[in-house]
């Protein structure tokens, strides 16, 4: 006998328990200590239920995926770098460095590490050492192995020889290299490159031949140019038809229209979450920004905050910008919803954890274009939290005097030491950062440039709609608990 619960068992306990907690609920004084209590036990519930389904739903995808796509990847061509130790799939990790001196590979990760270095951290010797690009170049050129060829592709075209640097990549493509196969398939797409023209077909084709062979940025590519095209397809449609049609020809017309736009959508929301569930935190990301934002009956998704927290916290454990960014707003709008717009309750406060999650993101020191936006959205976000909560003593609500920041998680003022010990014993402990996140704070600090920030847009304005109530409905309401499917 089975003593483990089955899914739908487990299912049927919770939504039991989310029915009682709701009856309870409605007993309760509101905004006394059982009903925050009970509030917050619903939320849970109704958390683990929703994220019960999706991880079903994802695992049967691959599942799926993999029934139709049997893996033929060879593992014993895995390779370990000697610097950091890490194991290394050769067809689906980034491309490899090349040491010379020792004649070893090296993560890309590595490689940006030991880019002032006056010495080979294998060998110690001092031969091409800061490595740099040419050097690398040059000594690749005879290594006749097929991750060769593709990095060498790499590096002709940041040396911008597009014509040699399209014959390398090719030739890995040809040789069945997954990620090679997906960057022709961005070439194609963007149109970028001299050598190869835009087409949106070759680009598919590509996409479609990397992601079959589970390379989990194809997948992700290839989903979002389903979503992208069918946007397109969907402003055309609007710009050069302005009437509903009326004969039943036009009807039939029109119902096969939506129906092969339904197809799409859900087809690039199969293959998003497929790169998802492989861990590509950009799809991560589009899957989270999707649960959270998506609106009307053409959505590829239900609106669904607890899902949008389940991916972005994914991501964000990855340190993507773009998922702390959509994890610090679901925090938020989510404790507003759980609490009737009661979101600052001591033991119940998510602003200790968005502002941690926020500080890091503007303390990143990458200098890509999504990077640089992370950390102006991230930036306005934060100097308006800020702005609201250095008001008042958390504790007494004082708000004459200077007031000092909590050590720990800097994201509570108070008048003086009394206060701070009171609103810790309140509940702040629960709501405060361990002792490791405030290490890592206090390092995030010291990389933010502070700056005036520009009036309240985007992600800058969570704080203050959410601080309005603004247009939130109530965690009731909030979604269809543990739909089955929760595509529309």
């Amino acid at each position: 006998m089975n003593v483990f619960p089955t899914r739908k068992t487990k299912i049927d306990q919770l939504k039991a328990a989310r029915e009682h907690l709701i009856a309870r609920n409605k007993l309760l004084t509101p905004y006394s200590d059982d009903w925050y209590q009970t509030r917050k036990q619903l939320q849970q519930i109704t958390e683990e239920g929703e994220v019960m389904v999706e991880v079903a739903r994802v695992v049967t995808l691959k599942e799926s995926f993999l029934k139709a796509y049997p893996s033929t990847y060879d593992k014993s061509l895995d390779w370990q770098c000697p610097i950091c130790n890490e194991r290394k799939q050769e067809y689906f990790d980034d491309p490899s460095s090349w040491l010379h001196c020792c004649s070893r590979r090296i993560c890309m990760n590595c490689r940006k590490d030991q880019g002032k270095s006056k010495k080979c951290p294998v060998c110690k010797s001092k031969a091409n050492f800061p490595l740099n690009n040419l050097d690398e170049i040059y000594h690749l050129q005879d290594r006749e192995e097929t991750w060769a060829w593709f990095r060498l592709g790499i590096l002709l075209q940041e040396a911008g020889k597009e014509e040699e640097s399209v014959k390398h990549v090719q030739r890995a493509a040809n040789a069945g290299h997954p990620i090679a196969i997906d960057h022709l398939g961005s070439a194609f797409y963007a149109g970028s490159n001299s050598i190869i023209p835009q087409s949106n077909e070759k680009a598919r084709e590509h996409f479609l031949k990397s992601a079959q062979m589970g390379y989990v940025e194809a997948q992700y590519h290839l989903g979002l140019m389903c979503l992208e095209e069918l946007d397109d397809d969907e402003l055309l449609a609007g710009e050069s038809s302005t009437k509903t049609p009326t004969s039943q020809k036009e009807r039939l017309l029109e119902a096969q229209k939506q129906r092969q736009r339904m197809l799409i959508r859900q087809e690039g929301l199969r293959w998003i979450s497929l790169a998802a569930q492989g861990g590509s935190t950009p799809a991560q990301a589009m899957l989270a920004s999707l649960y959270c934002n998506s609106v009307g009956r053409e959505a590829p998704v239900k609106r669904n905050l607890f899902l949008a927290k389940y991916w972005s916290q994914k991501g964000a454990d990855n340190d993507d910008g773009s998922c702390q960014l959509i994890l610090a707003q679901t925090l938020m709008v989510l404790a507003s919803q759980t609490f009737d717009g009661s979101y600052n309750r001591v033991g119940y406060n998510p602003i200790p954890r968005v502002l941690f999650l926020l500080r890091k993101t503007a303390a990143e020191e990458d200098s890509s274009v999504q990077t640089s936006t992370n950390k102006e959205n991230a930036m306005k976000t934060i100097q308006n939290l800020e702005a609201q909560i250095r008001i008042a003593c958390a504790a007494c609500n004082r708000q004459d005097g200077a007031l000092s920041q909590c050590s720990r998680c800097r994201a509570t003022f108070y008048c003086g030491k009394e206060c701070s010990t009171e609103h810790w014993k309140m509940g702040h402990k629960a709501d405060c950062l361990d002792k490791d996140e405030s290490s890592r704070l206090e390092t995030y600090l010291k990389n933010i440039s502070i700056h005036q920030p520009s009036p309240q847009t985007g992600l800058a304005a969570i704080a203050e709609d959410v601080h309005s109530g603004k247009d939130e409905p109530s965690l009731d309401s909030l979604v269809e608990p543990f739909s089955a499917n929760n595509l529309n």
